[in-house]
């Protein structure tokens, strides 16, 4: 089955993108040179120490919980590598570079013949290199990961906590997801609490589930079809378009509360690796919008600046409290 990057983009599960009727603008990968907001966390002990040391493993066991789900965002948007680097092609990698790998590729013969790497190779090699630039840099490289889709999620429902698993094209999209980080030997993994996130890193080893990680607490609109949210909640979207980071959702959270305890969990995770390591977060598409802000210092009101679609992977680098991101959204791993 091909899981192309079309499928990662349809439906978006979060209309807390809430279209003005608009694409938004792509994301705005760049360097982060200034210091990030202060965390002040508490002491972070281990990172499953919200959730009483329990693995995924520990908190499937006993789950009836069948696996159907799909993608979240519909959301399209061009990426960009590191700081004054052109938008990236439609299979993620910049044009430049893809004929660059062809013409390295080539190799003379009878025929005259070519080979090319697979996207997967690709999408590796990409990954490589912008972690290891990290890794000179003095940081400490953290990929910042969107679940694999789930079945809410193309239907366009606002799906929040709700603990849906993910969908037959989801599953293929985490197992493409693992087969383009099993090569970087992930040395830590973390991931929020719900099924959708645990599910799409499961079989690259032991993950370890930190609650602040869990999605935008989306109140009495949880479950709502698009349509109807939009048509209900008119009032509250103009305050929201308005003021995202200290607007409530009713009953729910403000993208400011999501954002202080998503950004102090990652900051914590961050400091306990070194440079050496790998660590791979596993979260969804509104708390990982956040975090991008926060660690670019962005205003939490261009949140939509960032596509963030399922599986689409975001390197991070943290470097004695400040952050830079080189790469997001990449999708090359569902090419081909």
């Amino acid at each position: 089955m091909d899981i192309s990057s079309r499928e990662a983009m349809s439906g978006s599960p979060l209309v807390m993108y809430w279209e003005r009727g608009e694409r938004p603008p792509g994301p705005m990968s760049r360097r982060a040179g200034a210091r990030g907001p202060s965390s002040g966390a508490e002491k972070y002990g281990s990172v499953s120490s919200r959730t009483g040391g329990k693995t995924c493993a520990e908190l499937d066991s006993g789950s009836s919980r069948g696996t159907s789900s799909m993608p979240d965002s519909a959301l399209g948007g061009s990426k960009r590598l590191a700081s004054g680097s052109k938008p990236l092609g439609r299979r993620g990698m910049m044009r430049s570079e893809l004929k660059e790998v062809a013409r390295t590729l080539e190799t003379p013969g009878p025929h005259g013949s070519v080979i090319l790497a697979s996207m997967n190779d690709c999408a590796t090699s990409t990954l490589q290199r912008s972690i290891q630039a990290v890794r000179l840099d003095g940081g400490t490289p953290v990929l910042l990961v969107r679940h694999a889709r789930t079945a809410d999620n193309a239907a366009r429902v606002l799906v929040g906590r709700r603990d849906v698993p993910l969908d037959e094209v989801g599953r293929h999209q985490a197992a493409r997801l693992r087969a383009a980080l099993t090569p970087l030997a992930p040395s830590t993994l973390v991931t929020s609490p719900l099924a959708r996130a645990r599910q799409t890193l499961a079989g690259l080893g032991p993950a370890h589930v930190e609650a602040e990680l869990v999605e935008v607490d989306h109140g009495e609109i949880e479950g709502l079809q698009e349509k109807v949210f939009l048509s209900r909640y008119q009032e509250f979207l103009v305050r929201w378009r308005r003021d995202p980071e200290h607007t409530c959702i009713p009953g729910g959270e403000s993208l400011g509360q999501a954002a202080r305890r998503s950004y102090q969990a990652l900051e914590e995770i961050a400091r306990q690796a070194t440079p050496s390591s790998l660590v791979v977060v596993c979260s969804h598409q509104l708390v990982i919008a956040t975090l991008l802000c926060r660690c670019q210092q962005i205003p939490l009101a261009r949140y939509h600046d960032f596509t963030c679609r399922n599986t689409g992977i975001n390197l991070l680098g943290y470097r004695e409290g400040t952050w830079s991101v080189p790469l997001t959204d990449l999708l090359d791993h569902l090419e081909g």
